[in-house]
Order: C-alpha cells, then sequence, then structure tokens
C-alpha cells in the first residue's frame, strides 16, 4: 500500500513539474509575441542590456559584430533612430509585433535605415522588440518613453 501512494506522489510531481512552467510562462508573459525573451521558471532567462539614457532628436543603432549596438534604447516621441550599418555584412531592423511596426529593406554594408517615432504607429510607454531577418540572433529593444 505505502508503495502505490509514493508512486502516485512522484507520478503527481512530474506533471506539475512539466505542466508549472508552461501555464506559469503563458500567465505571466502576456506580450510574449513579442518579446524574444520569455522566461519560465527554473531556466535561466536571455536579457538584453537596459539603456543608460534617453534619446531626443537622433538616435543612432549601429550594426556591428552581428549585434545592435546598443541593444536597448529609449527615445522620445518624435525622435529619429538611424540604424548604421557598419558590419561586413548585409542586416535588416524588423519589429518583432504582427505586423511589425517597421521592416527595414536589407542594409547593406556602409548603409542606414531611418525611422521617426511617431504618434500613430508608436504608443509612450510601450516597448519594441526587433530583430534581424538575416541573423535572428540579433535582437533589439525599442523604448517609447515621455
Amino acid at each position: 500500500m505505502n508503495h502505490k501512494i509514493i508512486y502516485f506522489l512522484i507520478a503527481a510531481l512530474a506533471v506539475v513539474a512539466v505542466v508549472y512552467p508552461v501555464a506559469y510562462a503563458q500567465l505571466t508573459n502576456s506580450n510574449s509575441a513579442n518579446n524574444p525573451l520569455g522566461c519560465i521558471p527554473l531556466v535561466p532567462c536571455g536579457h538584453l542590456t537596459p539603456a543608460t539614457s534617453v534619446c531626443s532628436g537622433t538616435c543612432y543603432v549601429y550594426m556591428s559584430d552581428a549585434t545592435f549596438v546598443p541593444e536597448t534604447i529609449n527615445v522620445t516621441m518624435g525622435s529619429q533612430i538611424i540604424w548604421v550599418n557598419n558590419d561586413s555584412i548585409t542586416h535588416t531592423s524588423t519589429s518583432n509585433n504582427n505586423p511589425p511596426t517597421w521592416n527595414s529593406n536589407p542594409i547593406p554594408p556602409g548603409q542606414r535605415f531611418e525611422l521617426t517615432i511617431t504618434n500613430s504607429s508608436f504608443v509612450v510607454g510601450d516597448s519594441y522588440y526587433y530583430h534581424c531577418e538575416i541573423h535572428t540572433q540579433m535582437l533589439g529593444l525599442v523604448n517609447v518613453v515621455k
């Protein structure tokens, strides 16, 4: 009789161990389609380097060594972001939301892509993850702030 209880407890714990992380991720990551860094318990989370300042006016993001530099940028409404490809390979800048808020054409080495943050496409307080369509490990984040 004691063996049946032990086997039942082991089976119940196994089910919880499988179901809990999935349920937790769905409940706590409401913006999971836009956030490529969603995390579940007991699994190390990825993160982007936080922005250290707010950019208003003209803001630059450089593509170098298959990364966006800076990875995270805080911008104000009306700012213009310019992605400059300083790499030796072609990249893109494409927002993760569906449909994309922006989607550049391929940006060859030495070229740039410009985007103006406007009320018609962006919301103050929202965050917009983006990536390179060619090199999907390249991730960045635009925070629209006051």
